[in-house]
């Protein structure tokens, strides 16, 4: 086992943590609604 954390650094680890965890939850909502964005207007195409 290595240990590469030592009790000091884990509340700076865990505020990385939560920060990396926001920042990947916003970059997947910013992807699906491009997606959407993306089909909405291939299906607009479509109907013109």
């Amino acid at each position: 086992m290595r240990r590469t954390v030592t009790p000091d650094h884990l509340p700076y680890q865990m505020a990385e943590g939560r920060k990396e965890k926001i920042v990947g939850q916003g970059f997947s909502i910013w992807r699906k609604s491009r997606v959407a964005l993306v089909t909405a207007m291939a299906y607009l195409n479509q109907i013109a």
